[in-house]
């Protein structure tokens, strides 16, 4: 498998799971608890990224994944703008 065979592989991978996680985040019954539980998430696997010996592309790759996966409209859903 070369490169760009592994970059379409992760990409479909990568588009799937956003899709997964949009539906479950617009069905779920408690958004204030949510967007609460998502802040603390955020800030810890932000300050887990940031430790790690890895390029900062990481925070790049982080913040466009979690993007994507807030892009459904949800009513009283923050996305990270």
């Amino acid at each position: 498998m070369n490169t760009e065979q592994i970059a379409a592989d992760i990409a479909g991978m990568q588009v799937a799971t956003a899709a997964v996680l949009q539906a479950l985040i617009a069905t779920h019954p408690n958004m204030a608890a949510f967007r609460a539980q998502l802040a603390l998430e955020q800030q810890s696997s932000l300050a887990y990224l940031t430790a790690m010996p890895i390029p900062d592309r990481s925070l790049t790759a982080f913040q466009l994944m979690l993007d994507m996966c807030l892009a459904a409209p949800v009513p009283g859903a923050r996305t990270s703008e």
